[in-house]
């Protein structure tokens, strides 16, 4: 089930690249700039909306793999925390996508229609993350499973970082 946006409850997130979303097309490269320009603003504002209301445009047939996280993952957000401040400490701070990939394995409690894929655990530090073993699973996939996991954590650390957008 898709949930809708929420500031208490789990939120679900679709990655952009999921065959089974039914959104406005990419350019072809013959277009013009200005075509290419409007495709991607269409894309993106089909994704904004998506997200915003959990009303995503699944194509008749199709299922999507969904992505449950939760807006409170509790103790582990003080592990997320020390570990920037680490990065501070010793003076190579977490890029963008690690710091993405660590939000992900924390904040994620469920994958539906993933497949053969097992979403696993371990504890970390007394934290509960999702294993180094799954995300490796998603990697395996190539540079889509590097996409994914990128976007979903960077788009769940912005919901758990301000749950409330601008109205």
């Amino acid at each position: 089930m898709i949930k809708l946006p929420s500031v208490q409850r789990d939120f679900t997130l679709i990655y952009s690249g999921d065959p089974a979303l039914d959104l406005p097309a990419f350019a072809s490269d013959s277009a013009s700039d200005d075509e290419k320009q409007a495709s991607l603003e269409a894309r993106a504002q089909a994704l904004k909306v998506a997200r915003e209301t959990g009303n995503w445009p699944i194509k008749a047939g199709e299922s999507p793999t969904l992505f449950h996280f939760t807006p409170d993952p509790g103790l582990a957000y003080d592990y997320f925390e020390s570990e920037i401040r680490r990065g501070h400490q010793r003076k190579k701070p977490l890029s963008a996508h690690e710091l993405a990939v660590l939000i992900f394995r924390i904040a994620l409690r469920k994958v539906e229609n993933i497949g053969p894929l097992k979403l696993e655990f371990e504890d970390i530090d007394g934290y509960r993350l999702v294993s180094a073993k799954f995300v490796e699973s998603i990697y395996a996939l190539g540079d889509v499973g590097r996409a994914l996991v990128a976007e979903l954590g960077a788009l769940a650390y912005e919901r758990i970082r301000d749950p409330i957008g601008p109205l």
